[in-house]
């Protein structure tokens, strides 16, 4: 490495002396082209041709200049590739920089070294673009000018006015010299020889022109960022004076606690609590909008230029530190405030969790029989007492843990900070035991509950169980053979009809008893403490025993209790339906008033045959109905019998189902008829009511004629009397058009209804 730096250093004074050089022969070239190029002379003498000539001629010797300079730069450049990598590193820059310069002095040359054939086109072009070049000398006044105008901004800050003024200038510059720039591209691209030459030296000028009037901008950029920056830090020194005046305030708002006595009175302590809090939540806001401010204008400060930054930065530095400062001390009065507010509040939650824990300790006496190990053993009426005392103490601590509860959650709001929470979660703490216990409690009184009831449920379904094993019993000796008839051979026993009648009814509500039983006790057996649960397991395995007995039974008497279960499901049957015949009777009786040949019958004694018409086929319709259904699900029950049972029974129903459908046929006439004769005495009601409306009416016009007279002396004639009878009858005469009306109405709402 240090072998290569060494070798680097030795090469690069030379090949920057031979870079030189050839710049300085372009330069110079350039020097000697200006003159003839601003003022060419008006004839091609012999001096002009001369000075071309030897222009041309110094363009061809440094352009052999730049060849040798590059061809030197690129064998450097290859040796270099070999250095170590620092060294490799300097001389890659260091030769491309000296390339870069061999470039830009190459293109200064080209436009000379065919000067003297292109000097009449560079005239030419020249000329042409005379306009563009007087614009450009405009533009390079208004550079100059604001230059002149913000000279001052380097050694102090401008006036708003001086701000203004020089943006004015700046802007519409800026415009002219980016519009230049943008005519003068366009050009560029349709010119070639000494034209396009001309438009890149302009285009150039434009440029250098360009950045002169960025760095004036820039500058007033920082001027009006250093002006806007005054007023942001005097906004800044207000606002951390504004939160510093708060925390003054509370400071004065404490001063009842300064006083030696800790914990205030009652409204006092109230008051001064909320006067520390108001003051506390001011400050606080005044922290907030300060730091928020703060925080916004130091991200805004790292945008600004960077001597503006630094300054701005370190100014607004100082102002946070101030604020912190305040802040520490609003956070430490907030929390002093916190924890007075908490001793005033404790104290209420403190009594509310001891009353709860004594409400629990009742509880907890009353329900201690249901934790005993031997619970079994307690008697019920024993348990149903200590039920009733618990239940009643169950209430009383329930009401005390939601009440402590109620009371926390309402202080736990209030309590925010650390400490505050600390001593908040110790009575929590407790609360949580005394609800563990409460919990535990009413589970072990919930298992009390459950053993009486599942003592009353072995009490009563063994009963029911019971009975049935009884019946079952005898019904067995009936349907088997003894042992003499067994010894005998004989393998069925007789049995009347009317016992088999009997027990088929009494193994179907057996077997409806079993199910319900068995639901029953499997329900209490499922959480039934273990000794419980062995003998409510017992009354199942009862419950299926009988079950399967019935089962065995009914199969022994099948044939005979089939055919005898059909006979009586028949005999039922015919039951019903002659009292749906029955039924019909009264309804032949219920209408014979209209069947004695008269049109229309009195309306009392219409109304009230109808009334009896429409209860009998209410009756009818029931007893059809019963019938009905009788006869459908004994049917379906009958399926399951054998066909020698079934068949007779089946065309026996089918029989008693045609008397039904022709006893429903005539109920259907009937009601038809009753129908038709209600809506005739409806209409014979109703004109009895218009009638009496009318008479009405017509008395009414009677009795005010005496008042319509003419004749001297009929105002003394008529009385107090006559008056108080025309008050009447119009009374009268109201009630029965409102009577009328009504009643209409009515019949019209029907009739639409029914439409």
């Amino acid at each position: 490495e240090e072998r290569d730096s060494k070798e680097l250093q030795e090469a690069l004074p030379a090949t920057k002396e031979i870079v030189n050089t050839a710049e300085d022969s372009v330069e110079a070239i350039v020097m000697m082209a200006a003159p003839l190029i601003a003022d060419p002379p008006d004839d091609d003498g012999d001096i002009l041709n001369r000075a071309t000539e030897e222009i041309e001629l110094s363009a061809a010797d440094a352009q052999t200049k730049i060849t040798e300079a590059r061809s030197q730069i690129n064998l450097k450049l290859q040796g270099a590739r070999k250095f170590a990598p620092e060294t490799r590193k300097i001389a890659l820059t260091e030769f491309s920089s000296m390339q870069q310069k061999l470039t830009e002095a190459q293109k200064k040359l080209n436009p000379y070294k065919a000067f003297k054939k292109e000097f009449g086109q560079r005239v030419q072009a020249r000329k042409a673009l005379q306009e563009l070049s007087d614009k450009l000398a405009e533009n390079e006044l208004e550079v100059e000018k604001v230059k002149m105008m913000t000279s001052s901004a380097e050694a102090g800050q401008l006036t708003e006015d001086e701000i203004s003024s020089a943006e004015k200038v700046i802007q519409p510059a800026k415009a002219a010299i980016e519009n230049m720039i943008r005519m003068l591209e366009q050009k560029l691209k349709t010119s070639d020889g000494p034209m396009k030459d001309e438009l890149v030296q302009m285009k150039d000028k434009t440029t250098a022109l360009k950045k002169d009037l960025d760095t004036v901008v820039q500058l007033l950029s920082k001027q009006r960022q250093s002006f806007a920056t005054a007023e942001m830090l005097k906004s800044a020194s207000e606002k951390v004076d504004k939160a510093d005046a708060s925390l003054k305030k509370c400071q004065e708002a404490e001063m009842p606690f300064l006083k030696g006595i800790e914990v205030l009175p009652g409204e006092e302590s109230v008051n001064a609590i909320r006067e520390c809090e108001g003051a506390a939540q001011k400050a606080q806001s005044a922290v907030n909008q300060a730091t928020t401010f703060l925080k916004t204008k130091l991200q805004e400060a790292k945008r600004l230029v960077q001597d503006l930054a630094t300054s701005v930065t370190e100014e607004l530095t100082a102002h946070q530190t101030r604020l912190d400062a305040v802040a520490k001390k609003v956070a430490d009065f907030k929390k002093e405030t916190s924890e007075r507010k908490m001793a005033a509040l404790l104290s209420e939650v403190i009594d509310g969790v001891t009353a709860c824990e004594k409400t629990m300790e009742t509880y907890a006496k009353a329900a201690e029989v249901f934790s005993s190990e031997s619970l079994e053993a307690v008697s019920s009426s024993d348990l149903k007492e200590a039920l009733e005392k618990s239940a009643a103490a169950e209430k009383e601590a329930s009401a005390a843990m939601l009440e402590v509860r109620k009371t926390f959650a309402a202080k736990q709001k209030e309590a925010r900070n650390p400490d505050s929470q600390q001593a908040l979660a110790k009575l929590q703490a407790r609360i949580n035991t005394a609800q563990q216990e409460l919990v535990k409690t009413k589970k072990a009184a919930a298992s009390g509950e459950k053993m009486i009831k599942g003592k009353e449920v072995l009490v009563e379904e063994d009963e029911k169980i019971k009975k049935i094993e009884e019946e079952l019993t005898i019904a067995e000796k009936k349907v088997k053979p003894g042992e003499e008839e067994a010894a005998l051979g004989i393998e069925e026993a007789k049995v009347s009809d009317e016992d088999i009648e009997i027990m088929a009814k009494a193994f179907n509500e057996g077997s409806a008893t079993l199910k319900g039983s068995m639901r029953v006790v499997e329900a209490n057996a499922a959480s039934a403490p273990p000794s419980l649960k062995t003998l409510l397991q017992k009354l199942i395995e009862r419950c299926k025993a009988a079950q399967s007995k019935i089962t065995e039974l009914m199969a022994i008497t099948k044939d005979q209790r089939e055919r005898v279960v059909s006979d009586a499901f028949v005999r039922e049957g015919k039951e019903k339906v002659a009292q749906v015949d029955a039924c019909l009777e009264k309804v032949n009786e219920a209408e014979l008033p209209f069947l004695k040949g008269i049109e229309v019958i009195a309306l009392t004694e219409a109304k009230a045959t109808i009334a009896d018409s429409e209860t009998a086929a209410e009756a009818v319709q029931s007893a059809v109905n019963g019938a009905r259904t009788f006869i459908a699900s004994k049917n379906l029950e009958i399926r399951k019998f054998g066909e020698a049972a079934s068949k007779p029974a089946a065309d026996e129903f089918a029989q008693l189902t045609e008397r039904i459908n022709a006893a429903s046929a005539k109920l259907g006439t009937f009601k038809k008829d009753t129908e038709g004769r209600k809506k005739t005495a409806l209409m014979q009601e109703a004109g009895e009511k218009v009638a009496a409306a009318e008479a009405a009416v017509k008395k009414m016009a009677e009795l005010t004629e005496p008042f319509t007279s003419t004749e001297e002396g009929a105002s003394a004639e008529r009385g107090e009397a006559e008056c108080e009878k025309l008050v009447e009858q119009m009374k009268e005469c109201v009630a029965a058009l409102s009577d009328a009306s009504n009643f209409l109405g009515a019949r019209q709402r029907d009739a639409a209804s029914n439409s």
